[in-house]
């Protein structure tokens, strides 16, 4: 599991607690120095997919970049994502604290510019991660009215059209960015592994791997890519070779709690299938040994076979031998 670092969570607080108290000043020329700091933060935020030291580099330059210039409004855009990333665990799971301060921030940048469409296009990501789903539909169609070409808002109308229930018109939304050529690598990946996971969902394991794939050619450098892939094969089809392998190549490029944790799983799978289907406890005991030095706990294993269908067998293998 992924979670913010303390002294991250001190250092962004006390950044958006200082900027947002501080006096506006004019804005400065094209050649102003918050520019190509926020535009560094920006790249950088880009870049992350849970690596602390990133976000603590985007902290220090939007800290200079909002020092330099209290009223550029492009900057909380980027405070508020860093916030949102801070406070990061796992799938849709956030501190909510950093949610309510990321708000702060996204709000503060409208008041400054109220023309700014993709200041509205984060607002309406951070409503859903909110659960206020009528809030988020609101900024995401000023969003629209406003104009951006970010590809941000038709993923998070996706997200939002998810919610719904509305699988197919959801993943329509995602194909589009795939297909509009997007140089956005983050938005790419998120529209990606969220058409792979429908695919999954619908049964379709062909056409998810064939976006696997691109998704892997697009993002080659990318744990997540793999890690996710891994979670799907494991939680949601049970074909626990393949999380195997797709999770140890994730920690191959990143060593992350997710995907320690799908490993760790998948392999306590793999030792439950050679006792209850193949009658093979000896055969599986180097799987069992494996998952025993990422993840322990037996207890913790229980818990997570319990409210999985797929580790159901993890359940009636520990009853077999006995553990």
């Amino acid at each position: 599991m992924l979670a913010p670092i303390d002294e991250l969570r001190r250092i962004a607080a006390l950044l958006t607690t200082c900027l947002l108290l501080l006096p506006g000043t004019p804005s400065h020329g094209a050649d102003a120095p918050e520019i190509a700091l926020t535009a560094k933060a920006e790249e950088t935020l880009d870049q992350w997919r849970g690596q602390s030291e990133l976000l603590d580099q985007a902290a220090e330059n939007l800290y200079r970049a909002l020092s330099a210039n209290p009223r550029y409004a492009k900057a909380y855009v980027q405070v508020g994502r860093l916030h949102i990333m801070g406070g990061f665990y796992q799938s849709r799971y956030f501190e909510p604290s950093s949610l309510t301060t990321a708000e702060k921030a996204i709000l503060k940048a409208i008041e400054i510019d109220p023309k700014f469409a993709d200041a509205y296009v984060l607002l309406g990501h951070l409503y859903m991660n909110m659960k206020r789903a009528a809030k988020s539909r609101e900024a995401l169609r000023t969003a629209e009215r406003l104009g951006t070409s970010s590809p941000w808002l038709p993923i998070n109308w996706a997200l939002l059209l998810e919610a719904e229930g509305k699988a197919d018109e959801a993943a329509a939304k995602y194909l589009q960015v795939i297909e509009s050529g997007t140089t956005n690598l983050k938005a790419l990946s998120s529209a990606y592994g969220q058409l792979q996971t429908y695919y999954i969902d619908k049964g379709e394991l062909a056409r998810a791997e064939k976006i696997y794939l691109a998704h892997v050619k697009a993002d080659p450098r990318s744990a997540w890519t793999h890690g996710n892939y891994a979670s799907d094969l494991l939680f949601k089809v049970g074909d626990y070779d393949r999380a195997i392998e797709k999770a140890r190549e994730a920690l191959a490029i990143m060593d992350y709690g997710y995907a320690r944790q799908t490993l760790a799983l998948a392999l306590y799978a793999k030792w439950a299938t050679m006792v209850v289907k193949h009658h093979d406890a000896n055969g599986g005991q180097k799987y069992f040994e494996q998952a025993q030095h990422i993840y322990p706990s037996l207890a913790w294993v229980r818990q997570e076979a319990r409210c999985c269908p797929t580790l159901r067998i993890i359940l009636e293998a520990l009853a077999t031998t006995g553990r």
